[in-house]
Formats: structure tokens, C-alpha cells, sequence
């Protein structure tokens, strides 16, 4: 069952990573740094944001330690369309090597991390997938947003 839930989980975050990827291609920078309305962020925070979170909680899922910086996520800018590319590869380079250790070590396993209740394994890895889906539709519906503006 670990093979089949790790094969699950790793298409999962490839199929998200391709999305996120597609949804940078081919956008400027004054797009990519484009802030639609108060309380929303632009596409670069985003992909930042999303990345960074996705390794957060597979990193505490693994039972490893990442250093982050949540805040300065949302002040990043003027960067290119193969920066955010980079930095989605490199998750994806990353993602493989945890989400195993994390199955490895029992989907039961509790883990704490810097702030908030202990949470299994299995509940790490689930909110991982969860809220990078989650902020790859906000990736693209800012896309679309933009590409009309």
C-alpha cells in the first residue's frame, strides 16, 4: 500500500507542478507582479507562497527540518517567468525523497511543527497536496484576470 500511496500522492503534486508551470509561461514580469485587488496576491507571491508551503508540510511530514520564511513569501517580486519555473522544478525535484521518508515512517506518526497542534503524518501529506491545489486555481484564475486587464 506505501508504493500505491506515494505513486498517488507524487502524480498528484506532478500533475499541480505542470499546472503552475503552465499558468507562468509566457507572462512579464508587470504580470506576474500584477496585485488584482486588496487582500489578494499577485502571481509571484503565489507561486512562491505555494511552493515553499507545499515543502513546508512535506518536510514536517518526513520528520525533517526547513528553514522558511512565510512572510517575505508574501513580498516577493521581480522575478521571471524561469525564476518561478526554477523554483517550481526544484520543489518538484524535492517532493519525491519526502513524501517517501513521510510513508516510511508511518502515516500515523505525529509531528509538530513550529506553531499549532501536533498532526499526523497522513495529515500532513493531505494538506500539502490540499493547499497547493488550492493556490494553483488562484494562480490560474489570476492568470486569466490579468490576461485581460
Amino acid at each position: 500500500m506505501s508504493d500505491a500511496l506515494a505513486d498517488a500522492i507524487l502524480g498528484e503534486l506532478a500533475l499541480l507542478h505542470e499546472r503552475l508551470s503552465q499558468a507562468v509561461d509566457g507572462l512579464d514580469g508587470s504580470r506576474l507582479d500584477q496585485v488584482l485587488a486588496a487582500e489578494t496576491n499577485s502571481i509571484t507571491v503565489l507561486v512562491t507562497h505555494t511552493c515553499q508551503s507545499e515543502l513546508d508540510w512535506l518536510h514536517l511530514a518526513a520528520g525533517r527540518a526547513m528553514q522558511r520564511d512565510r512572510d517575505a513569501e508574501f513580498k516577493t517580486t521581480g522575478r521571471s517567468t524561469a525564476d518561478l519555473r526554477a523554483t517550481i522544478e526544484r520543489t518538484a525535484s524535492l517532493v519525491p525523497d519526502l513524501v517517501r521518508a513521510a510513508i516510511t515512517a508511518g502515516l500515523g506518526a505525529m509531528r509538530r511543527g513550529r506553531s499549532g497542534p501536533e498532526r499526523t503524518v497522513a495529515f500532513c501529506l493531505e494538506h500539502a497536496v490540499k493547499h497547493t491545489a488550492e493556490h494553483v486555481g488562484q494562480v490560474e484564475l489570476t492568470r486569466q484576470l490579468v490576461m485581460r486587464s
